[in-house]
């Protein structure tokens, strides 16, 4: 179904108020042992219009703004209890959701809020971690926003695939965003060549569906897979 519309999912309804989409929060660990089979499936996986595909270091700004101590003002728009003065964020014209409109807007703010109140997190969220958690989705990068503006609810959903180049664990932002993005109608993707729990360490694993593929393998960026692959598989080679 990664590829189908939405319509044809099951579990897909809607009526007049709202639109229920099953969507993808998989995890795939490993690789394949051969080489050309994996990166072929990758490839299969990054290569589309409405595939945002990251391969990912640890650097937050790939998803988002980096936080700064300025971004500190946004407690005064999140209550004790996780509910956000929408007025106040709407008004503000800097961040990059604002070119959305304020239907969407407030959409995405409502479900930031089911976020902040939900049990998905490991740890839960403290105050610091609601207050960066906003940050990262207002000030998502324009990919997303892109994909969101385009976004038909009955048609083949935005996705995004995060190829984790090294272990890390997570920034809660990152995990926050990837959950709001899920909410949203996104699909995501992590490849883990690894296996290293880089996200169920942070966020509930009832949420994840993960995969186990041949064997695991560290430290591995796409390009030395790439360059291990001899000439003629590159030229001949076939998937099994």
């Amino acid at each position: 179904y990664f590829r189908e519309p939405l319509k044809l999912r099951p579990g897909f309804n809607f009526d007049n108020k709202s639109v229920e989409v099953p969507v993808f929060f998989s995890k795939i660990n490993g690789v394949y042992n051969d080489n050309n089979e994996y990166l072929d499936f990758v490839n299969n996986l990054r290569d589309s219009d409405d595939i945002f595909f990251i391969e990912f270091n640890g650097d937050v700004n790939y998803f988002s703004k980096e936080f700064t101590k300025d971004a500190f003002s946004l407690s005064f728009l999140i209550s004790s209890d996780g509910v956000i003065d929408k007025k106040g964020i709407l008004a503000d014209k800097s961040y990059t959701i604002s070119t959305l409109n304020a239907n969407t807007q407030e959409m995405i703010l409502e479900k930031i809020e089911e976020v902040i109140v939900s049990d998905m997190f490991v740890d839960g969220l403290n105050r610091e971690d609601r207050i960066k958690g906003l940050y990262t989705v207002l000030n998502m990068d324009k990919r997303f926003v892109h994909m969101i503006n385009n976004f038909d609810y009955s048609l083949i959903n935005p996705k995004l695939v995060v190829y984790i180049e090294k272990d890390i664990i997570f920034e809660k932002e990152i995990a926050f965003l990837m959950l709001l993005l899920s909410k949203i109608g996104f699909d995501i993707i992590n490849l883990c060549p690894s296996g290293a729990n880089c996200i169920e360490n942070v966020i509930n694993n009832k949420l994840i569906d993960i995969h186990r593929l041949d064997k695991m393998v560290y430290e591995l960026k796409l390009n030395s897979i790439k360059n291990s692959i001899p000439l003629f598989k590159k030229i001949f080679g076939k998937r099994r």
